[in-house]
């Protein structure tokens, strides 16, 4: 992906997060450089929550993922598609939880949720909703950024984790013991852009209107 959500309007070399003009990103427990100059459209994030407009995010986090055109892949996904289109459509009112399992599923097929690869004790085999931890897990890497936004519920996968982030900043989902809840504490509503494009998905809070 060419596009990034960035701080904006500086000099990329001196910059947190860059070395010698590249980006640099978590990708599949080690880091991966991207060239600033291929960064189209960087969008600004807001350095303090509390002044923030709604025009560009509070915080931002990105993950990688597979984009093979095999079938069980293609499942993973389609579900990761559709778990970012339901949180599309949520804006968290003050106060409000944002619970995943609840908002984003049931993870079956008449919902949107073909079968892919699912962890399960770290072992992988096939169900339905696979590539929704993915979504969860990233999610979880944004709100950690906020102090506004309180974890009422998380669960790693085992002790390995997941392989496309670092252990123990993994979010399992899928059951009453596996969900990823967290509460709204900022004064405002927040709402979740979430994106899935070329093997790049991207979690980013906004203040809502």
């Amino acid at each position: 992906a060419t596009d990034g959500i960035l701080k904006y309007g500086v000099d990329y070399s001196s910059e947190p997060g860059y070395e010698n003009g590249y980006a640099k990103l978590i990708y599949h427990r080690q880091y991966g450089y991207i060239d600033s100059n291929l960064l189209s459209a960087p969008v600004p994030v807001y350095v303090d929550p509390e002044t923030a407009g709604t025009d560009a995010p509070i915080a931002a986090y990105t993950s990688f993922y597979k984009t093979t055109e095999d079938e069980t892949n293609i499942g993973r996904m389609k579900n990761i598609d559709t778990a970012c289109e339901k949180l599309c459509a949520i804006t968290l009112q003050s106060g409000d939880n944002l619970d995943f399992n609840r908002d984003i599923g049931p993870y079956r097929a008449s919902n949107g949720y073909p079968p892919a690869p699912v962890l399960v004790d770290g072992k992988s085999q096939l169900g339905y909703g696979g590539g929704t931890c993915q979504v969860s897990s990233t999610l979880y890497n944004v709100v950690l950024q906020l102090p506004g936004l309180e974890v009422l519920q998380r669960r790693a996968h085992g002790n390995n984790g997941a392989s496309y982030l670092p252990i123990e900043v993994d979010a399992a989902v899928g059951n009453k013991v596996l969900n990823f809840r967290y509460r709204n504490r900022f004064p405002y509503p927040v709402r979740v852009d979430a994106s899935a494009k070329d093997g790049a998905l991207t979690m980013a809070i906004y203040r809502a209107e």
